[in-house]
């Protein structure tokens, strides 16, 4: 029972030194006078989604979401799609499964990123958005929620200039949700 104190002890001790060094991060951020939140720029060290030839491998597949927006600032629009597995019947409505395949992807006339592709439960949600960034450059975000009885996470897609960076903005981990 002593030799069980003391361990406590001295993990409580290790814990104690180890969580706090009396500094706080916090990370910059401003209010515009338009009241808009503004956002730092993804970090430059994340893996870069390249462009790739669109070989039809996403034919197959029934839009869900998407929208046009010139996503690169090249000054042409390109399509943001959010694609499904899931068939339709005749009215046009999906069929959906316990789980299908899911497909983000940004389409141009040079090619397509595939910016995600996974077998997922529940349904997939598309966002576009503008930032603002600390010059009050516009900023603009892909957001993917997944959403399922197991599952909530957020990801985010910013171009950076050579391709999309993917950012996991949230993730509640493993769920059960009621």
């Amino acid at each position: 029972l002593i030799k069980m104190k003391k361990i406590c002890v001295l993990l409580a001790v290790v814990m104690m030194l180890s969580g706090c060094s009396g500094k706080t991060e916090s990370s910059p951020s401003s209010t515009p006078a338009s009241g808009a939140a503004v956002t730092e720029a993804p970090k430059s060290d994340a893996e870069v989604i390249k462009m790739k030839e669109n070989n039809g491998e996403y034919d197959s597949m029934n839009k869900y979401s998407g929208c046009v927006y010139d996503i690169n600032g090249d000054g042409a629009e390109e399509e943001i799609l959010l694609l499904t597995s899931a068939k339709k019947d005749s009215d046009g409505e999906y069929i959906w499964d316990d789980s299908q395949n899911w497909a983000l992807i940004v389409k141009t006339d040079d090619g397509i990123y595939p910016l995600f592709e996974s077998h997922a439960h529940g349904k997939l949600k598309l966002y576009v958005s503008e930032l603002y960034d600390n010059n009050g450059d516009i900023r603009p975000v892909i957001r993917l929620e997944t959403s399922s009885s197991s599952e909530f996470s957020i990801k985010e897609f910013t171009y950076n200039g050579e391709g999309f960076e993917e950012k996991t903005a949230y993730d509640a981990g493993v769920i059960n949700e009621l």
